[in-house]
């Protein structure tokens, strides 16, 4: 698919990356499979990258996007949050987060040049996978980690309304808050640059909604009404079962159905057919 083509696109994380995955077990392919069940075409394309947090997505519209000729797609989807937790208040050009767009091994870009764009290499490759038995080789089982379903304390959403106060965590996290909002603002304006519609969307993890995912999200919710953003905030609607994740932030098969579903009820009002 050429940039041109692409009409929607979602961005965030390993949650969003999920590279380890069949595609159609991912967000990304409920979503489609969502989308295309409610009559649209429109098709989103997974740009996630682990590890990446807000910071690692403005990244990539400095660096990459502006790359991309005719790149303009008319949605993108904001999934974020999370990684944005592990951030510090001051932003370096190594702060974490910013994920891998670019090798840094140089012996590296080589060959994946070479194996990216050698004709011969893919028909090996496909061959290979197809016919060839793999020594090894790892099946996608979407199991969940034992260990998780021992331990899986997941705070809801209505006790964390009970559990916290919103006052006291926003002086508490003010300015790592403050900085998260106005990396918000900055990726509002850059998809605008693209005329693109951005939308923003909360997440969560297996443990809920820890003190700071809770604060987090509840000011960008705000944030969103102040501005006039589109926003969909999933983290609220989501109900914990352990069988949702594999691990602490990462989901299974039906981990990922659920959220695509809670997505669309809400995406289907902001995007048109």
């Amino acid at each position: 698919m050429e940039p041109s083509e692409i009409e929607a696109i979602i961005m965030g994380g390993s949650v969003v990356d999920e590279r380890y995955k069949p595609d159609q077990f991912t967000i990304t392919g409920y979503l489609n499979k969502n989308l295309k069940k409610n009559g649209y075409k429109t098709k989103i394309i997974n740009a996630g990258i682990e590890a990446q947090s807000t910071v690692g997505i403005i990244y990539n519209f400095d660096n990459w996007f502006t790359k991309l000729k005719e790149f303009y797609p008319k949605t993108i989807l904001y999934y974020i949050g999370i990684n944005d937790l592990q951030l510090p208040e001051i932003i370096t050009a190594n702060t974490i987060g910013q994920g891998h767009v670019l090798n840094p091994e140089k012996l590296e870009v080589f060959f994946d040049n070479i194996k990216s764009r050698s004709f011969l290499y893919d028909s090996i490759r496909i061959f290979k996978f197809k016919y060839l038995p793999r020594k090894n080789f790892v099946k996608y089982d979407g199991n969940v980690d034992p260990n998780l379903k021992e331990n899986f304390n997941f705070i809801s959403y209505e006790s964390a309304i009970n559990k916290y106060d919103i006052k006291a965590l926003k002086s508490k996290y003010d300015k790592k808050i403050n900085n998260y909002l106005s990396r918000v603002d900055t990726l509002f304006e850059k998809a605008k640059k693209l005329n693109s519609n951005p939308i923003f969307i909360t997440n969560i993890g297996s443990n809920g909604h820890s003190e700071q995912l809770y604060i987090f999200n509840y000011s960008l919710i705000k944030h969103c009404e102040k501005k006039k953003y589109n926003c969909i905030d999933l983290a609220k609607k989501v109900k914990g079962k352990y069988t949702y994740w594999r691990g602490e932030a990462h989901t299974t098969k039906e981990g990922s159905e659920l959220i695509a579903n809670l997505i669309t009820e809400d995406l289907l009002k902001f995007i048109k057919k």
